[in-house]
Parts: C-alpha cells; sequence; structure tokens
C-alpha cells in the first residue's frame, strides 16, 4: 500500500464512493473535488458554511443553526453539495471539507420548492430558456485555502456536473459585502451598465426588496479598475461572460448586498473541456466523463507567427513611404491606398470576412461602430474609405501612431473639454470635404462579448448638417466568430480582443499563431439625426442596432430583419466571395 498522503486519500475515495456513481473526482495536489455522497458529508458542507458566513463575515444565525454551528435550510436535502477535499488536513473528516458549492437543478426544483433564489428575484424570464438551468449558491472555501487552486477545482467540478446534466444555464445570487447600497454605488452601477442581462435572461429584484443599481453614469466609471476591485466569485462569472439582473437585493442576515448572475454554460465548458481532453486517459480518479460534443484543442504556431507578423511587416515597410508622398502632396492616392493596404494585411494575418447588410455609399458617411481590438482597424480599414477618430494618445504610439496619421485619423483628446469645441469643429471640417469617419462611441475596447455603453458626447458631430443636408449616420457592428471554422465562445473570444491592461506585443504574438480567423462586420440601416427628437435619442437607436446585430453575429441567430452575412477574402488585391456558411 502507498504511503503518499495523496495517494492514500485517492483510495479511500475510490472504495468510499459507489461504484455506480457517475461523477469521477477531480485530483489536484492534496486537493479533491467530488460530489457529497452522504448526510455526514453534507454537513461537513454546512459547518464549513457557517465558519466562513457567521464567525468570519459576522452573519446572524437563527438559535437552531448556531446551536449545531452548521448554516442550513430547507434547501440543503434536495441540493446536490460539490466538495473541495484535503485528505491530509489533520482537523477531523468534517474539517477535510475546505471549499464547497452547492447546485439544484430545475428539474429537482420543480418537483420540490422552486429556487432559494426565487425569494430576492424574479427569475420568471428564466421560464422558458430552452434546457435544464442550474442555480448555484452557497460558495464558500476555508481561509488558509483561498487561492486560485481551490476556486479552479469547484468550477471544473461544476464543468462535470454541467456535462453530465446538459445545463444550459447557470444562475444564483452573488454577494457585495455590506448592506448600504449606496456605499456600493461604483460596482453596483459597473455591473448595471456593463453586464446587464438581456432582456429575455433578465431576473429583476422582487417588489419591496428592489435597490437601484445605477448610480452614475457610465462615463464616470473606471470600468478595468471597476472590474479588478470586484469580489473574486462575481470577476469570475463576468470573465466567464456573466451578466446580472436588474436591480439588487439587501440580505440582512449576510450582510451583504445580492445581484442575481446569469451564465450561459457554453461559456464554462469551453472553458475547461480542453482541460478534460488532455486528462481523458488520466485515469478513473482525475479523469471527467466523456463528452458527448468535446471542443477542439487550440492550436498555436510559433512558425505561423513568425511568418505573419514577418509579412504584415515588410508589406508595411513597402507601403509606408509611398503613403506618406501621397499624403504630403495631397494625392487622390492617399484616400485609396489604405483600403488596399489593409484589405492585403487581412490577407496576410489570415482574417476572413464575412458582410452583412449594405455600406452606405453617400458621402460623407459618419460610421458608428463597436471596438474591441486593435484588429478591428484593419477590419474596418478594408471595408470603409475613411479616416478613424482616435484618441490623442495613440498619435504617440510607435508605429501604430504613425499609420492613424498616415490615414489622415482626427484625434481628439476627451478629457481637455475646453478644447471640444474646436476637435468638433475639425471633424465638421473633414465631413465638409466629404471625407468618411468612423468613431468608435464607446470611447475604449471591449472584451468582445458584448457591446459597451455608447457615449453621446462623442456624436455631437452628428448634429451637423453638412452642405445644408443631414448626415447620414451608420451603425456598424464587429464580431469575431470563428476559428478554422469552428464557433468562437466567449471565453475564447478575449483572444482576439485588446482591452484593459493587456500588452500589446504579447498579443499580437499570440493571435498571429492561431488558426484562421473569420469576423462577420454588420451594416445597418443609415439614419440621420434629424429623424430624432434629441442626440440621447440618436445615440439608443445607434447602441441597440449595433447590439442587436454583434449579438447575433456571435450567437449565429439571425432574427427577421438583419440579413444573414456572406463570406469575404481578398486574394491578389481582388474580392471574391466564398460559399455561404450552412
Amino acid at each position: 500500500m502507498s504511503t503518499n498522503p495523496t495517494a492514500m486519500a485517492v483510495d479511500a475515495l475510490a472504495e468510499a464512493a459507489p461504484r455506480d456513481h457517475w461523477f469521477r473526482p477531480i485530483v489536484a495536489g492534496h486537493l479533491t473535488v467530488r460530489l457529497a455522497l452522504d448526510e455526514t458529508e453534507r454537513a461537513a458542507a454546512q459547518a464549513l458554511r457557517y465558519r466562513v458566513f457567521y464567525d468570519e463575515m459576522h452573519a446572524r444565525p437563527d438559535a437552531a443553526m448556531r446551536a449545531a454551528r452548521r448554516d442550513f435550510d430547507a434547501f440543503d436535502p434536495v441540493c446536490d453539495h460539490l466538495l473541495v477535499i484535503d485528505a491530509t488536513r489533520n482537523e477531523g473528516a468534517g474539517g477535510q471539507v475546505v471549499g464547497t458549492y452547492r447546485m439544484l437543478r430545475g428539474a429537482v426544483a420543480k418537483a420540490h420548492d422552486g429556487f432559494y433564489t426565487a425569494a430576492e428575484f424574479d427569475i420568471s424570464p428564466l421560464d422558458d430558456f430552452a434546457g435544464e438551468v442550474l442555480e448555484v449558491g452557497r460558495s464558500c472555501v476555508d481561509a488558509d485555502y483561498r487561492g486560485r487552486p481551490t476556486l479552479e477545482l469547484l468550477w471544473r467540478g461544476i464543468a462535470q456536473y454541467v456535462f453530465h446534466y446538459d445545463v444550459a444555464l447557470i444562475f444564483g445570487c452573488a454577494s457585495l459585502r455590506g448592506t448600504d447600497p449606496a456605499a456600493l454605488a461604483l460596482p453596483l452601477s459597473y455591473l448595471h451598465h456593463y453586464h446587464l442581462a438581456p432582456p429575455a435572461l433578465r431576473p429583476r429584484a422582487v417588489p419591496g426588496r428592489y435597490e437601484s443599481m445605477n448610480f452614475m453614469a457610465p462615463e464616470r466609471i473606471d470600468a478595468p479598475r471597476v472590474l479588478a476591485s470586484l469580489p473574486p466569485l462575481i470577476k469570475g462569472y463576468i470573465r466567464l461572460g456573466g451578466f446580472v439582473g436588474d436591480g439588487a437585493v439587501v440580505d440582512t442576515q449576510f450582510n451583504t448586498t445580492d445581484v442575481c448572475v446569469v451564465v450561459k454554460t457554453d461559456l464554462v465548458t469551453e472553458r475547461y473541456a480542453r482541460h478534460y481532453e488532455r486528462r481523458r486517459d488520466a485515469g478513473p480518479a482525475d479523469a471527467a466523463p466523456p463528452m458527448s460534443s468535446p471542443e477542439p484543442t487550440i492550436q498555436w504556431s510559433r512558425a505561423l507567427a513568425t511568418g505573419r507578423l514577418t509579412a504584415a511587416a515588410l508589406w508595411t515597410v513597402a507601403l509606408v513611404p509611398i503613403q506618406y508622398v501621397a499624403t504630403r502632396l495631397r494625392l487622390p492616392l492617399a484616400r485609396r491606398l489604405p483600403r488596399f493596404y489593409h484589405r492585403t494585411t487581412c490577407r496576410l494575418l489570415g482574417i476572413r470576412l464575412e458582410i452583412a447588410g449594405q455600406r452606405s455609399r453617400r458621402r460623407p458617411t459618419l460610421f458608428v461602430a463597436n471596438h474591441s481590438s486593435y484588429l478591428d482597424i484593419s477590419i474596418y480599414g478594408a471595408l470603409i474609405g475613411g479616416s478613424f477618430v482616435a484618441k490623442q494618445e495613440i498619435a504617440d504610439w510607435p508605429l501604430f501612431g504613425l499609420l492613424a496619421k498616415l490615414q489622415r485619423s482626427i484625434f481628439v483628446d476627451r478629457t481637455a473639454t475646453r478644447d471640444a469645441r474646436e476637435q468638433m469643429a475639425r471633424i465638421h471640417r473633414r465631413l465638409q470635404s466629404r471625407g468618411n469617419l468612423i468613431l468608435f462611441p464607446e470611447g475604449t475596447s471591449s472584451d468582445g462579448n458584448r457591446v459597451l455603453p455608447f457615449k453621446s458626447a462623442l456624436l455631437a458631430a452628428a448634429e451637423q448638417p453638412v452642405r445644408g443636408k443631414p448626415l447620414t449616420v451608420q451603425p456598424v457592428a464587429i464580431a469575431y466568430t470563428h476559428l478554422d471554422g469552428i464557433p468562437i465562445g466567449n471565453h475564447l473570444r478575449p483572444m482576439f480582443a485588446w482591452y484593459g491592461d493587456m500588452d500589446l506585443l504579447p498579443h499580437l504574438w499570440q493571435f498571429a499563431g492561431l488558426g484562421r480567423l473569420t469576423v462577420t462586420v454588420t451594416f445597418g440601416a443609415p439614419v440621420s439625426a434629424a429623424d430624432f427628437a434629441s442626440r440621447k435619442d440618436l445615440t439608443a437607436h445607434l447602441f441597440d442596432a449595433v447590439t442587436a446585430s454583434h449579438a447575433a453575429a456571435i450567437t449565429g441567430r439571425w432574427p427577421e430583419g438583419l440579413p444573414a452575412p456572406s463570406r469575404r477574402r481578398w486574394l491578389r488585391g481582388r474580392r471574391r466571395r466564398a460559399p455561404r456558411l450552412a
């Protein structure tokens, strides 16, 4: 018999687990994740919850809980309890449970008393969701084990559970410390503006307990900084592409303010399917159950990255002097060459384009687009003959600043309110000269999974007529949809999006070594400011149009009124149409 503590723990688990139990324990070092097998183990999870929630976080137990030193309610007996166990811990069997998650499937909830979340949120919008749903909650980790390894194990356990029961949607309450929503104005406002669930999946805090989350305008929020400051659990949901419902609820028993989180499970399975693929032959204690539709392993090639970046660099070096001369001499070539440059750059980098809708042929047109990556510049530049309205700091960037200047970009300082009038005047002069402009009203780049709120101040130029006629404004949506013909899920999309505090060069190197990227660009119906009562109404319309097109592209579901895309690529400088996707 082995004397290794981890091996002994695995042997003990194998002996304890029923032979027909489908959940296979996952082992990482001296930690194991599996489902609770009996009432004793469920009590150990409840004891851990009591230590964390009541002893550490000062929640208010009732007399029965205080006497038993366990956190329990009427839902526990019908839930499955996921456990992280350290069998080497010398604190008795119960003390070996160092992490837990409680899970309640929709099929079980319907047969009993419903969901715990329903006491705080109206979750009726989830009733019509196709497929099994799973409520998760009561998650906690022992103070000595709070770190990425334990959280990773819990999520790997949830992923195995999701695979087995074919769960389509995860939801539940997630908490912010404190019972004063006003003191939590920043994180609540961030969640409301940047991660609000679509109406079809949007729970709402129940009447009488509803607390508004909209404390401040999105332009006052430093989104990357707020995201970094969120509790790890909520941050994890958001990074998996999760959403929150409308309104928060104050939970005085637990001294928290709760939000309702909703996550589609493809975002979970994409993240962990590759891990399970690698582990399939590792043996029963460390393997996941077979998947009905395994995800492909993402391949990265150093040779491909080197070749692509070298070709793109040589192409750039060859055309920069030509564009520089054309710009200085104000030749017509200065307008045409950037589009040719960007088309070829897309080809060299392995980017294929699917185009939906028709680009406005009117000059000038203000194209209002979402933005998630530096790749957007070449993609929009390949399709639209025009210049960008860019942040002032881009002008000082190595190489990219030069390329932006050679494309006659207009640089604006959004923090210099005193210069706002002059900046708008420069934009208007360009439009008066019949030059198309491409504007990113989000003000920053997103993670590619959603469209960030539009800032109406950036659309002031749209209100001014050009040559006596209303300016044409066209919404444009970009979405990164496929890699080597296989749909990209929400977890993989940030491999192409560039946002937050990501470093540019490592991100570019990573992208260049991947396969062929398919990008869908949707041109919406052109409008003008004269069609709306105010600039805010125009902004809301453009935001809704871009959001709808972006959502259709990443889901592959094109509602009536949005044309399905066709695939285009550029070969030898000529545009040819490949067969439509099935």
